[in-house]
């Protein structure tokens, strides 16, 4: 089970569920240029293809646990894109982020360059606010994880 936006969940819910069975498949190319709707699946965001490069590897399947959460996967167990997009209720998840890492004393390291806002929380979970759009991405769990959500977190806004 990955862990959902914690320390979002202390101060409210962003409408993410930790324990939600996701749907397996082939990764797939089909997504097209996002539209600007809330009810947009993020996996339709943005396409397999287009994170080759930032995860350093192909796509080998992905899921979708909620209509706001994708997760890559490669080849390789501890390299994957697990993205979480709100379109809704951007401004709430960014207070509600930083009010929980503050509860829980969590060290934020600020992020230049990327989105409106943007910030490396535990696990080194990238949290980034551009526009009316919150995005946290996790990528994995090895010694490149910052470098590679970096460069998803680019593809991820330019799509937005």
């Amino acid at each position: 089970m990955r862990r959902s936006i914690a320390v979002v969940a202390l101060a409210f819910s962003v409408g993410c569920s930790a324990k939600d069975e996701g749907k397996n498949g082939a990764a797939s190319d089909t997504a097209t240029a996002p539209q600007n709707t809330a009810d947009q699946n993020a996996c339709s965001a943005i396409a397999a293809s287009e994170l080759t490069d930032a995860l350093g590897g192909a796509v080998t399947r992905q899921e979708s646990p909620t209509a706001s959460r994708c997760v890559y996967y490669t080849a390789d167990p501890l390299v994957y894109a697990d993205i979480e997009i709100d379109r809704e209720n951007a401004d709430a998840a960014w207070k509600g982020v930083n009010a929980g890492d503050s509860i829980i004393g969590a060290q934020q390291d600020s992020l230049a360059g990327i989105g409106d806002q943007a910030f490396f929380g535990p696990r080194d979970r990238l949290y980034v606010k551009k526009g009316n759009a919150f995005v946290a991405i996790e990528a994995g769990f090895d010694a490149k994880v910052r470098e590679r959500a970096k460069s998803i977190a680019r593809v991820v806004t330019s799509k937005l």
